[in-house]
């Protein structure tokens, strides 16, 4: 059974995913670098086929991937909240173990947060498109998730909370 990060870009899933894939020793999949091997850059794809075409080759990368036996996924931020792929994704996250990675229930420190590691992240993004993001988002978010945690503090708590959690929820699936 896969397990499935989900949550807005700068959440945690990439580190956190990292590090619960090495504890569970099973292999970890970062579905935007994925998308980059097989399609190139994000941004170039968006900018020369648009939003559209992009979220169906993350679509079709993730439906791929989540055939794999046992792995990680640290999910693209926008999988669960494009109107035209969501239901799809929902499917196939469902399929697994989706955990919720958001920083906070309250929309402001979330937001405050999320576009600080964001901006750290030297991809050259926007604070106000990130704040945009995260607003527009938000909702979407809180509301998912088979295990939801905040991820609010470091790396390796976070991951020894969702061991715990899925340890207790799961164990017989995956043990």
């Amino acid at each position: 059974m896969n397990i499935f990060l989900i949550g807005p870009g700068g959440s945690g899933k990439t580190t956190c995913g990292k590090l619960l894939a090495k504890l569970l020793n099973k292999n970890f999949v970062d579905l935007d670098k994925e998308v980059v091997n097989r399609f190139g850059e994000i941004g170039k794809i968006i900018e020369a086929e648009g939003y559209e075409s992009y979220c169906q080759k993350s679509s079709k990368v993730l439906k791929s991937i989540s055939e794999d036996d046992f792995v990680v996924i640290a999910t693209s931020s926008g999988s669960l909240v494009h109107k035209g792929y969501s239901e799809t994704n929902k499917k196939i996250i469902s399929s697994g173990i989706s955990v919720l990675l958001l920083p906070a229930l309250d929309l402001d420190l979330a937001e405050k947060i999320i576009v600080k590691r964001q901006l750290g992240r030297g991809f050259d993004l926007q604070g106000e498109r990130e704040i945009e993001k995260i607003r527009d988002r938000f909702d979407v978010y809180k509301n998912i998730g088979d295990i939801q945690i905040f991820s609010d503090r470091e790396p390796k708590s976070i991951v020894q909370e969702i061991f715990k959690e899925i340890k207790n929820k799961y164990s017989a699936i995956i043990y």
